[in-house]
């Protein structure tokens, strides 16, 4: 049986994950429903960009950019013609990080020429798992209502259980205290709203960038607080500097500007001495020296 183009068109549009059609010089060419979906931008806003215009602007785990770099998926299926998998972060219209799978593989017209890439690409995030935990949250007043993250309360309830644990079972556990750097500039020269947009999306940023069993908490006005366990000193460095990379690579669009911000980061293991105030305050005191060199940087302690 002979399909036609609408007849692949209809069940490419029909998928769950987002299907995308690159030609040789890495120009987008089909965008699917699933991308729409999945990204936040149409069809329209893509097709006929390409990769240096960066508008998904991909990276790596470590929060590298890739687009435009030997170390892109696509770049890699031109130059050795076979599928290449890997776990990548985009960026989401709405402006956070989003982690996604992404599997592509070298496309041939009839006559076996090479014509471009296929690239597709799912999910990879823990959003189910969240929206339940979001639910079952909301149940006692413990999510920030801005932020959709969890709020004080829960985090220092949590922060007292994972205390518990580390004395009895050894269970290592870090603090991590964020500050979003130059905040009260971004209220002053843009509005409030503006301010509300750019902690939404520093909030799915980080909640983006850490496991599903660590805890992101809004500390208050732009503090966040991260608890994050089975973690050691050199884990904490990467943890840490990959979220500096995340949050700086994101952005908000207002009005005819993009408003791009960095977070200062102090993190820090827990002690089987320590107290919630001693833990967030030490970590509070190593994000202020972060402060001091200037900020989008981690201090550990």
């Amino acid at each position: 049986m002979k399909l036609n183009r609408m007849i692949y068109q209809n069940i490419l549009d029909n998928m769950y994950e987002g299907v995308y059609i690159l030609d040789l010089n890495l120009k987008i060419r089909y965008w699917s429903k699933g991308a729409e979906g999945l990204s936040g931008f149409k069809a329209s806003e893509v097709i006929g960009t390409s990769c240096s215009e960066n508008i998904l602007m991909h990276t790596d785990k470590k929060g590298q950019r890739l687009c435009g770099t030997s170390s892109c998926v696509a770049a890699r299926v031109l130059k050795v013609k076979s599928i290449q998998k890997d776990e990548i972060f985009l960026n989401h219209k709405k402006g956070h990080r989003l982690l996604v799978v992404t599997r592509a593989f070298p496309a041939y017209d009839l006559k076996g020429r090479l014509t471009g890439v296929v690239e597709i690409f799912s999910n990879m995030s823990t959003q189910v798992m969240l929206d339940n935990k979001t639910k079952e949250l909301q149940k006692f007043a413990m999510v920030d209502s801005l932020t959709g993250v969890s709020n004080r309360r829960y985090l220092e309830m949590q922060l007292e259980s994972r205390l518990e644990r580390l004395r009895r079972y050894k269970w290592p556990f870090s603090v991590f205290f964020i500050d979003i750097d130059g905040f009260k500039k971004i209220n002053d020269t843009f509005g409030h709203d503006a301010g509300d947009k750019v902690l939404k999306v520093v909030a799915g940023t980080l909640q983006q960038g850490i496991r599903s069993y660590d805890l992101l908490s809004r500390w208050g006005g732009e503090e966040f607080v991260i608890s994050i366990e089975n973690i050691n000193k050199e884990d904490m460095n990467v943890m840490g500097n990959k979220l500096c990379r995340l949050v700086s690579s994101s952005y908000i669009r207002e009005k005819d500007d993009n408003i791009q911000v960095t977070i200062s980061v102090g993190a820090t293991l827990a002690g089987k001495e320590d107290t919630i105030d001693s833990l967030v305050k030490r970590a509070d005191t190593l994000m202020y020296r972060c402060k001091a060199r200037g900020g989008n940087c981690l201090e550990e302690g």
